[in-house]
């Protein structure tokens, strides 16, 4: 890295940055991801940011709001195309659909409505490192299951349970499926659609002006659902042929989760109905990116980051391509079959809302993702930039 360099991260599925004020508990995207790359590699300290892209916007208006961030990262000298030199680089790390974000950008055969040609090929310059993370590099099954209908409601129960993964007093006694529910029950028989309330600070114990960042947030996911559209297996395929695989410098790792049980072995009482629900959710979405049908079929090849021996973590996952990590298909992840890294790990675990650090995850996969594992993928992702 040079020494000017910055770094991105970018969020993906209900993507945000954090909420809440100064001198509040804040609620993040990438828990403590910061944290463990700036202790891998300490000359990243204040350089490293977090993009908002438009949560659940299409594929274009990401793309397009990617490169707002980037460019305001480089300044206005390179606006201006004063920058003399080989200039700072703008590495990204995109996580989920913020990968796909990233490595569409770097592609300089894909192109947006109101692209400046010029600008964006310039700015291609300086692009660094491209690492994305449980990237629906062809999209997922699952995108399908949330298009209408009920599903839309469950959506909404789970963007606002994602966002209280790591929130609030009651989220820890109840688990946070199941204030996504009662979000989402909430939602259905409010006697009239003009009425929300800030009812999140009663579900999760928050102050009112967080939970008020909450409730325009969900207005955002709730209002422009064009991001499933677009990650529909059909959709990505045609992209995929359109642009090929062309751009920057790209490190892919893959997220495999095991194959879903309801086994509360060892648990019981409050601890038991607070895993199994989260269990539950785990095994619904499981099912739906589990598609005999998708493509492509093939188990990515690389070595693993796993609590026990690679071989034993192959077997928990299964077969591709019904093999997922609860979001995205394995085979999904990857543009050349190839992974820098396989992760035995849900969707949610590389981000840091694994099980090991209490109540702050939308699943529980029995991945045995905890903290060594967390610090040991994020060191080699520091290493990668």
């Amino acid at each position: 890295m040079r020494a000017a360099d910055q770094v991105l991260l970018i969020p993906g599925f209900f993507g945000f940055g954090s909420f809440g004020r100064e001198g509040r508990p804040h609620i993040t995207y990438f828990d403590h991801v910061i944290k463990a790359l700036t202790a891998a590699r300490p000359e990243l300290a204040g350089r490293i940011h977090v993009t908002e892209p438009p949560p659940m916007g299409s594929l274009e208006s990401r793309v397009r709001s990617l490169q707002d961030a980037i460019l305001l990262r480089l300044g206005g000298a390179f606006l201006r195309g004063e920058a003399r030199g080989a200039g700072p680089r703008v590495h990204l790390i995109g996580h989920s659909t913020g990968g796909v974000d990233a490595r569409l950008l770097a592609n300089p055969r894909y192109h947006f409505n109101g692209e400046d040609r010029a600008l964006r090929a310039r700015l291609l310059r300086h692009l660094g490192t491209v690492v994305t993370l449980s990237a629906p590099q062809h999209g997922t099954p699952i995108a399908r299951t949330f298009m209408s209908g009920l599903p839309r409601l469950v959506l909404d129960g789970m963007s606002v349970a994602t966002i209280l993964a790591n929130a609030g007093r009651l989220s820890r006694r109840l688990g946070v499926p199941g204030i996504g529910l009662a979000y989402t029950l909430f939602q259905a028989v409010r006697p009239r659609p003009g009425v929300n309330g800030p009812v999140i600070d009663l579900l999760a114990g928050m102050d009112e002006e967080t939970a008020r960042q909450i409730e325009r947030f969900r207005g955002m996911v709730m209002s422009d659902s064009r991001m499933l559209r677009d990650l529909s297996p059909r959709r990505m395929a045609a992209l995929n042929a359109r642009v090929g695989h062309r751009g920057s410098r790209l490190v892919e790792i893959v997220t495999a989760g095991p194959r879903p049980s309801l086994r509360l072995s060892g648990l019981t009482g409050l601890s038991s109905l607070r895993a199994l629900d989260r269990r539950a959710v785990y095994a619904l979405c499981h099912a739906g990116a589990a598609r005999a049908d998708f493509r492509p079929r093939t188990f990515p090849a690389g070595p693993w980051i796993a609590a026990g021996e690679p071989g034993t973590a192959r077997g928990l996952v299964g077969e591709a391509p019904r093999a997922n990590d609860g979001i995205v298909p394995v085979s999904s992840q990857t543009l050349t079959g190839r992974a820098a890294r396989i992760v035995l790990a849900d969707h949610l675990d590389v981000v840091g809302h694994y099980e090991s650090r209490g109540n702050t995850t939308l699943f529980k996969s029995g991945a045995d993702f905890g903290q060594r594992q967390f610090e040991e993928l994020w060191r080699f992702v520091a290493a990668a930039l």
